[in-house]
């Protein structure tokens, strides 16, 4: 709430009309209830505290946005959703923490939020501990995978990516996506 307000949208609550959960990890559900106790629908897996559970293949519907769940790889015994969303006439699709994307047929997008993640070049040579690495790499879109679905595949048909969830830390620039692809500034405002 508080970024959302340090970046100038005021009313924060009030501009919020659902939210989408995809795991149940605290850096992507911590706030959910919250949100919940300010009157908002939280939709998620059925692990995730205080959402109106989805299941995948599913869609849904609820204050003027429609969306589909596609389940996504992500550790071991977690549920994880990447969604597609339809909301004022333009189709969005929002996927992180997962290893892949699996194979499935979509509609072209007018954005796409997605995660890049990581180098695992950087990352095997960096010195963060074994724990997080493992996890990281066990769960998280390398940039090379990205790279495949995006640009050698184009499994996913786009007019806009914006890249989220990036480890700074364990990234090296090695893949060129076109000038559609662009990652997340934090404090950025970003129009759609």
């Amino acid at each position: 709430m508080a970024s959302l307000h340090n970046a100038g949208v005021d009313n924060v609550i009030s501009n919020i009309i659902g939210c989408l959960v995809s795991h149940s990890h605290g850096d992507h559900s911590k706030g959910v209830s919250d949100l919940v106790k300010e009157g908002i629908d939280v939709f998620g897996p059925f692990d995730v505290q205080d959402t109106i559970i989805c299941y995948d293949g599913n869609s849904y519907a609820g204050n003027g946005f429609t969306f589909q769940v596609i389940e996504v790889p992500h550790d071991l015994g977690v549920h994880c959703f990447a969604y597609s969303i339809e909301f004022a006439g333009r189709k969005i699709l929002y996927a992180t923490d997962m290893s892949y994307f699996p194979p499935t047929t979509l509609p072209e997008f007018d954005l796409i939020l997605f995660e890049n993640n990581y180098n695992r070049e950087a990352l095997i040579k960096s010195n963060l501990n074994w724990v997080p690495r493992q996890h990281i790499l066990g769960g998280h879109m390398e940039d090379r995978i990205v790279y495949e679905v995006l640009m050698v595949r184009k499994q996913i048909a786009f007019k806009r990516c914006l890249f989220i969830h990036r480890s700074p830390k364990n990234y090296a620039e090695q893949y060129e996506f076109d000038d559609r692809c662009e990652f997340i500034v934090p404090g950025k405002t970003y129009e759609f």
